[in-house]
């Protein structure tokens, strides 16, 4: 745990702890990427909120989401998210050599082929923001994604930066709950 929380899990509020309570039950413990949240439970509830809307998403799979805040990540570096995106991604089925060779191609991640083209749009806007062009969102639409869907998967990367930041601010490096 970072040395910079301040929050006792033990000790929080029942409105904290009803917030990440399904987390425990999902995974079995609360990641530290949501307990540094606990420090404001209003951005908690923020944060449990959009982990809620994309694990329901209807049409983002959780390979594809997974998958963009795993290359996002390593676009700007969060170590522990990462390897926790990798984590998911390998106990969801998904090799893991097959996976890593991805990293230096991102056309090769294992992904559906209508997945794979949106997750490659997202990727060139996390590189270059400001080069994304018409001519790219059309390209994602002739694979069937909506602008809304476009605009969902753009914003989960977009959010990706902003959470690596906390993360690294807040020195959270490694996650004890998953197996390594």
């Amino acid at each position: 745990m970072s040395p910079l929380l301040t929050v006792d899990l033990e000790t929080a509020g029942s409105d904290v702890k009803s917030m990440l309570a399904p987390f425990q039950e999902m995974m079995g413990f609360i990641p530290q990427a949501l307990q540094v949240h606990a420090i404001s439970p209003d951005l908690l509830s923020l944060q449990t909120q959009k982990i809620g809307y994309f694990i329901q998403h209807p049409t983002l799979s959780n390979a594809l989401t997974a998958m963009i805040r795993l290359f996002v990540s390593q676009k700007h570096p969060c170590q522990y998210c990462i390897d926790f995106n990798e984590a998911m991604l390998v106990n969801a089925g998904i090799d893991f050599d097959i996976l890593r060779a991805s990293y230096n191609n991102p056309s090769k991640a294992p992904l559906e082929p209508k997945d794979l083209a949106l997750f490659l749009l997202v990727i060139k806007a996390v590189g270059d923001p400001v080069g994304i062009s018409a001519e790219d969102l059309t390209e994602a639409q002739s694979h069937g994604w909506s602008e809304k869907e476009v605009f969902d998967a753009m914003s989960q990367a977009s959010n990706q930066v902003a959470l690596n930041m906390m993360l690294n601010i807040y020195n959270i490096k490694d996650e004890p709950g998953l197996a390594q």
